[in-house]
């Protein structure tokens, strides 16, 4: 085994050839110095970690309280640079770090105390390429000291801030064009976990009768925005039975999909359930009769029913007609014909069988009877329980 290296100013070039592990590589370190200026290859990419120094004098910072750095000179090898405060631009090599008081020391002096402000700590990165063949691999190529490799079954990734398998991005975002595998060759159940402000959420993908199948985790699921599915969306359940229930709610009524098991072939049943509260008047709109009478409106697919309660109050009307002041929602309403149905009311105190109509425009009216006579002008008119049924269309 031979290894080679050498500092040239700011680039050190390692090489590196073992006949055991026949591997062999070539490293440059990425050039960057001490300046005021805030220039330089490492000190202007993208990753970084930021937060604000707790105190500083010229030559040592300590780091914010909440700072990464799991052993003692972490840090050694990094890059601080400045982004505020009095020492703005000014970038340092970092060549000490105590992990309890999470100081560091600098490789020069800053030409003013930073003090308390925002730095960025870059870290020392190296570009080459490694060639290894041993373990029945191909080759590895990468950004020492992190080792991205390719053989016959496709690329891996060993060795990401001296984790193994371990992936780790401060910025930015991992493409891949054809889509992510996720294997383990000594399991078959495999997890990605998504770390969220408020809660960590788990997805498990296991192996399922050899196949693969993606199954969400036991909980609320929220999904924002909208969802297209190229090819068909099944919806199976987990235990017995044929009805699958998909619920949407919302502040103004809650609408509920229900996918029953009909014969061999399924159907999708729409169901939406909400009210309507209005006040009853003659037909001119000025005089009120009734005063937040409710109506529970169901509708399943194209059909819609209302069902009315008993009216507790009697009330005294001289118009033929006796309306809601507020009307249905476009998608209760008939769209060809106003639908009118026998209903039992009370008129002059006695019991007895008028109408109900449902107009195109959303109006519910009640007539005392089919010649839609004048109501009695006592007190003593009511509306009793009743429902009706009709098709939209």
């Amino acid at each position: 085994m031979s290894f080679v290296s050498f500092d040239a100013g700011t680039t050190a070039v390692v090489a590196r050839d073992d006949p055991i592990s026949n591997t062999c590589g070539l490293f440059f370190r990425r050039d960057q110095e001490d300046n005021n200026t805030g220039s330089g290859v490492v000190v202007n990419n993208s990753g970084y970690r930021q937060g604000t120094s707790q105190a500083a004098t010229t030559t040592t910072v300590t780091l914010s309280a909440d700072s990464e750095g799991w052993a003692t000179d972490y840090y050694v090898g990094w890059w601080i640079k400045f982004t505020g405060g009095p020492a703005i631009n000014q970038v340092r090599r970092i060549t000490s770090f105590n992990m309890t008081t999470k100081v560091v020391t600098v490789s020069s002096a800053f030409t003013v105390s930073p003090g308390v402000a925002i730095y960025r700590l870059y870290f020392e990165s190296y570009v080459g390429i490694a060639f290894q063949s041993s373990g029945g691999r191909g080759c590895d190529i990468g950004m020492f000291p992190n080792t991205v490799g390719f053989d016959g079954n496709g690329v891996y990734i060993d060795n990401i801030e001296g984790s193994p398998g371990v992936i780790s991005l401060n910025v930015g975002r991992i493409q891949c064009i054809d889509g992510i595998t996720i294997h383990d060759s000594e399991t078959d159940a495999h997890t990605v976990i998504v770390n969220g402000a408020n809660a960590n959420q788990s997805v498990s993908i296991p192996d399922a009768n050899g196949g693969a199948d993606f199954i969400l985790s036991e909980g609320d699921q929220l999904i924002n925005g909208v969802k297209t599915f190229s090819s068909d969306l099944v919806i199976q359940p987990g235990g017995a039975g044929n009805t699958f229930t998909i619920a949407s709610t919302n502040p103004a009524a809650n609408r509920v999909y229900t996918v029953p098991d009909i014969a061999v072939d399924g159907s999708l049943t729409v169901e939406e359930t909400t009210t309507l509260s209005s006040n009853y008047v003659d037909n001119g709109g000025g005089a009120t009769y009734i005063t937040g009478y409710s109506h529970q409106i169901t509708r399943k697919n194209n059909q819609v029913t209302i069902t009315f309660p008993t009216d507790s109050a009697t009330f005294s009307g001289a118009s033929t007609q006796v309306r809601t002041l507020s009307a249905l929602d476009a998608r209760f309403r008939p769209t060809s014909a106003s639908q009118a149905f026998p209903a039992r009311i009370q008129s002059v105190g006695v019991a007895q069988f008028g109408y109900v109509s449902v107009g195109t425009d959303g109006i519910i009216t009640w007539y005392k009877d089919a010649a839609q006579t004048a109501w009695s002008g006592v007190a003593n008119d009511r509306l009793f329980a009743t429902s009706v049924t009709y098709n939209i269309a």
